[in-house]
């Protein structure tokens, strides 16, 4: 993925699903020293929280307006901040044609004709896409509720009949009790 953008100067990265600025966290270190971000989500208070996180993530952090410009181990990093409904929005979000698009624990949302068309419009930009899902059989809910424990299990199952492998163990009836859709595969 990186190899596919060391030609551009400064790429344009979109974030979907960007909760708090993980998959920035994570992906910014393996790019050039030049990039500006694109940090999409529905949830304004996510997107707020990312603020507050990259901030403190950052050697340096300074505020533009509503975005930021960000100093990590040299990297300059300008990141802007879009509140966005991607069943209605995805085509004005993809307009500024990014180098490279990426998600985080987003696909396991969405329906199989949405990724069929979502597909067709990041291949259409051109852009790289990078997608990433990682779990390490911890969880913690802030405040908790009565719901987290039935809702982790159908995650679990989820992911477990998506082929990822689960730490947890996992009830096989938590999609019925949720009335989950049965899992099913993409295919392009």
């Amino acid at each position: 993925m990186a190899r596919r953008l060391e030609g551009i100067a400064t790429p344009r990265i979109l974030d979907l699903g960007s909760g708090t600025g993980s998959n920035l966290r994570a992906t910014a270190p393996l790019l050039g020293e030049s990039q500006e971000w694109t940090l999409v989500d529905y949830d304004p208070n996510l997107l707020e929280e990312a603020a507050r996180a990259l901030t403190a993530w950052a050697d340096e952090a300074r505020a533009i307006g509503d975005s930021l410009v960000l100093v990590k181990d040299g990297k300059n990093i300008g990141v802007s901040f879009r509140v966005a409904d991607l069943n209605r929005e995805l085509d004005a979000v993809l307009e500024k044609k990014p180098d490279l698009v990426t998600a985080s624990a987003l696909f396991d949302l969405i329906s199989a004709s949405w990724m069929r068309d979502f597909a067709r419009k990041v291949l259409a930009t051109g852009a790289t896409f990078y997608t990433v899902l990682t779990y390490d059989g911890r969880d913690e809910f802030k405040p908790p509720h009565p719901f987290d424990e039935p809702v982790m299990r159908a995650t679990l199952v989820r992911q477990s009949a998506n082929g990822v492998v689960s730490t947890q163990p996992w009830d096989a009836n938590a999609p019925r009790l949720l009335n989950f859709p049965e899992p099913s595969r993409f295919h392009f």
